[in-house]
């Protein structure tokens, strides 16, 4: 993808359709990180840079000339100018501001895969070089639960960032001990900063008294949500997705998903999730992490979103695709090591924390085999530790050929964890034969959690009928006096997809399926009767 493409003379006329063109002198400031949001700017004459000039910094990123345009992936994400947009060279510029954009992309194909495939490529350079140069800083230490909490949060919504280690750096001009976490945005200094406080700063949250009436709610930002999101948003209807973490659910912690149609080669998760975040928000649905929805209330014409930050929203219908929330053992100090040595998903960022260590994965399904491949590439010896005697019963054949083949990975069968050790950070994990009941403990840094999941359905109001586990009944498992459309609930212009329905596949595949089909439903039910 060109991250810096320059418009045809009969493409510059068209974007100048959806703007007014202005002039601009030496010193002007197009955009900065004062501003709530931005427009993009095509330059027909003249020159425009973009720097990084807070907090003291002062970095260029890149120059637009005539023919070219000022602007990266928050345009479609609504996050918060985090660069200053300066001009350098008088000239004639076309602002689009975000509305006239939107149209921009639904009328002009040619146009819109242009511009869509510039920002994201952008995007990907930004984060190529974050390391090194990031606007956002994260200042934490390594091991940590609350650290780790931004850093996924940042990860899964693709914001560039750079991560800086208190306990090597030493002496912090923005941190001391009892602030940390401590996330450092172009404006502001969050102490203590969770993964909401810093969505807020950026602007990528529901801002109160957004009473816009949406046409459909999506609870989970998983492959059903997702595909709920892209489908519904691209089919005409206004969408908006709220997710209690960010954007992609079980699946973008996936390492690596090997037998989704169309990717011979494999993809991650996240890549995966990724991909379908961007594609969402092309469409125009509004993406909105971390929030969790505290409840539904029926009303005219639709219902009345709560959040738990109190903040309220309308949509016609509700899709609940909130998959499952990971269980847990419950062993002292569980809680405690979370997030420090125990976490929920192996990807490059775990990985790197675990790196040249032992680990340990419990669990005997594909997603704890393909967590176990991809940290033997780092770790020096991972332990898959199941209560069954083989991974023949819940593993795919490909998996279990690749783990017997590795030679870095042991797989412990009637084994179960009788113990974690370690304060701050996990040390050892007891783990017990059930055969003969002897014990020993593994020096482990890291212990990766993959026992199933069980529904996240506890927010849903009682009219919603779910089964004796938990998982919600959809169309003929509903006990209704109507027939109910595919996949809706037993409360009208309620649906559900995904992993949180009652006889769902629980694949990635068929979550997607089941989150593009439910908009042919949410449809016919908003059809005049």
């Amino acid at each position: 993808m060109n991250a810096y493409p320059v418009f045809t003379d009969q493409q510059l006329a068209v974007l100048r359709t959806y703007g007014s063109p202005r002039e601009v002198a030496v010193g002007d400031v197009v955009y900065s990180p004062a501003d709530e949001h931005n427009p993009l700017v095509v330059v027909l004459t003249g020159e425009i840079e973009v720097r990084d000039e807070a907090r003291g910094h002062d970095v260029e990123f890149a120059r637009f000339g005539p023919g070219t345009f000022v602007g990266e992936l928050n345009l479609l994400t609504g996050q918060r100018p985090y660069v200053t947009a300066r001009v350098t060279v008088a000239g004639r510029v076309v602002p689009i501001g975000a509305e006239r954009l939107r149209t921009l992309l639904e009328r002009e194909t040619e146009l819109a895969d242009l511009l869509v495939n510039a920002m994201i490529a952008r995007r990907k350079l930004r984060l190529a070089d974050s390391a090194e140069s990031g606007t956002i800083e994260i200042v934490g230490r390594p091991v940590s639960e609350g650290t780790l909490a931004l850093r996924t949060f940042l990860n899964r919504n693709s914001v560039p960032y750079r991560f800086i280690d208190f306990e090597a750096a030493g002496e912090s001009p923005t941190a001391e001990s009892d602030d940390l976490p401590v996330a450092v945005t172009p404006d502001r200094l969050l102490r203590r900063a969770t993964p909401g406080m810093l969505a807020e700063a950026l602007g990528l949250t529901l801002a109160p008294g957004d009473d816009r009436p949406y046409d459909v709610a999506v609870v989970g930002a998983g492959p059903a949500g997702l595909a709920a999101a892209v489908y519904g948003a691209s089919e005409g209807l206004r969408v908006v997705v709220f997710d209690a973490t960010a954007p992609g659910g079980q699946a973008g912690t996936s390492s690596r998903i090997e037998n989704y149609l169309g990717f011979p080669g494999g993809i991650s998760g996240a890549e995966l999730t990724t991909r379908a975040t961007f594609q969402a928000q092309r469409f125009g649905a509004r993406l909105v992490s971390p929030c969790r929805v505290a409840a539904l209330e029926r009303t005219a014409g639709g219902f009345l979103v709560a959040l738990t930050d109190g903040v309220r929203t309308f949509a016609r219908t509700v899709v609940v695709a909130a998959g499952a929330e990971y269980r847990r053992l419950p062993l002292a100090g569980w809680d405690r090591l979370q997030g420090a040595g125990i976490y929920f998903a192996a990807t490059e960022l775990e990985a790197q924390l675990c790196a040249d260590a032992e680990a340990i994965v419990l669990g005997g399904g594909n997603s704890a085999g393909q967590a176990a491949v991809y940290l033997a590439r780092r770790c020096r010896r991972v332990t898959i530790v199941i209560r069954r005697e083989s991974l023949a019963e819940s593993m795919s054949q490909y998996l279990i050929d690749r783990i017997e083949g590795h030679d870095r990975i042991e797989v412990a069968g009637h084994t179960v964890i009788n113990a974690v050790r370690g304060d701050d950070h996990l040390e050892a994990v007891e783990l017990r034969d059930t055969r003969t009941n002897a014990s020993r403990d593994v020096d482990a840094r890291a212990l990766f959690c993959f026992i199933g999941a069980r529904p996240a359905t506890a927010w849903l109001p009682a009219q919603v009928q779910r089964d004796q586990d938990g998982f919600v009944c959809t169309d003929v498992d509903v006990e209704a006096e109507r027939r109910r459309l595919p996949y809706e609930t037993s409360l009208d212009g309620v649906f559900a997809a995904g992993d949180i329905r009652q006889g769902s596949m629980k694949r990635v595949a068929a979550a997607v399926g089941e989150g593009s089909s439910v908009i042919r439903s949410v449809h016919q039910f908003l059809e005049p009767r």
